[in-house]
């Protein structure tokens, strides 16, 4: 009966050597091991960004750390690229004719809210990565638009929708009326 037990517990003691000890990595992602990303082109060259050509991290470019990558995400959006930008907010209320409050990016897209102080009713923008042929057989009420040199279709998907294709496989959205939506798309190609 002591031998079964003796061994038990020696499977025991190797199983919980083999989970790791204190000197084990922290997990990716986490603040203490923070993922980040290269560019194709210097995955390919084997040198992540700020790297020298020994691929040791250079003095000019330093690694980002966790609160850096963090507060990068957070930034205001005239900072970077964002569809807040493709139309500001006094050309939002200048099209709406109403007060609006700030814009908003929402993440996904991403996408920029604009929302009248008074109402519920949103407009959204945003550069999708997807071709209008895609789309279009799901809409209903298509109609073309001219918008600037464009042709655009303003319809149903849920709500009314502005798509202006951009190329191929992108196409700027507009969710809103499409008087509106034609406004907003406007002023955001002068940027695209």
């Amino acid at each position: 009966m002591r031998l079964p037990v003796v061994i038990a517990l020696a499977l025991c003691s190797v199983a919980l050597a083999a989970c790791g000890g204190s000197d084990s990595k922290p997990a990716p992602g986490s603040a203490e091991n923070p993922l980040t990303a290269t560019r194709p082109a210097e995955a390919e060259a084997g040198q992540g960004a700020g790297t020298a050509a020994t691929g040791e991290p250079s003095a000019a470019a330093p690694k980002p750390g966790y609160k850096a990558l963090v507060d990068r995400q957070t930034s205001k959006p005239a900072h970077r690229f964002s569809p807040c930008n493709l139309v500001t907010r006094p050309e939002a209320r200048a099209i709406v004719g109403k007060p609006l409050h700030e814009p908003v990016e929402a993440p996904q897209g991403p996408t920029c809210i604009y929302r009248p102080r008074a109402g519920k009713a949103l407009i959204t923008l945003a550069i999708q990565d997807m071709s209008f042929r895609a789309i279009k057989r799901r809409m209903a009420n298509v109609r073309e638009v001219a918008v600037s040199d464009r042709t655009a279709y303003c319809g149903t998907y849920g709500q009314p929708v502005l798509y202006v294709p951009l190329d191929a496989d992108r196409l700027l959205s507009v969710n809103a009326e499409c008087d509106v939506a034609r406004g907003f798309a406007a002023k955001a190609l002068r940027h695209l």
